[in-house]
């Protein structure tokens, strides 16, 4: 049994396949503590960023106060009612980029690229910059997997 990360139903659909009918207080209470495991596994990337990131680009606590929980109303699709779900979801835009990773790519301005360099300190000024990509670290899949594990296994 798995959750699949991007598909909204995925999780609800492996607590039923490990337990059966759920209640909504315990998929909602599934839903906050993987919340909670994830946030602990972005504390601990950004305690250890990759060879290469500087501190300040690796801050994890933006994404981590970003979090919203919220309760979802069921609907029907087709002949089949569905369930009232919990979703978890961080608001914020670079979440998906350290869940999952980039590729090397190049960022260009429009037309200047203007910020600090972690480095050395000082402000740079250019049209484009190769960015080296960074790998993905999975702390909302691994936290979902936890849970699963251990609630509903």
């Amino acid at each position: 049994m798995s959750a699949e990360l991007g598909d909204p139903e995925s999780f609800k659909r492996a607590l039923r396949e490990a337990s059966g009918e759920v209640s909504i207080e315990e998929i909602r209470d599934a839903v906050e503590q993987a919340a909670e495991y994830a946030n602990e596994n972005f504390r601990r990337a950004g305690e250890n960023p990759p060879a290469g990131a500087s501190m300040p680009e690796w801050n994890m606590q933006p994404i981590i106060d970003s979090l919203e929980i919220r309760r979802v109303e069921g609907e029907t699709q087709g002949k089949l009612a569905q369930g009232d779900a919990f979703v978890a979801e961080w608001q914020h835009p670079h979440t998906d980029k350290m869940e999952v990773g980039v590729r090397p790519h190049e960022i260009t301005g429009n037309p200047l690229l203007v910020f600090e360099d972690w480095a050395t300190g000082e402000t740079v000024f250019t049209t484009r910059v190769d960015h080296p990509g960074n790998p993905g670290i999975g702390a909302i899949r691994d936290g979902f997997r936890r849970v699963i594990e251990e609630r509903f296994a």
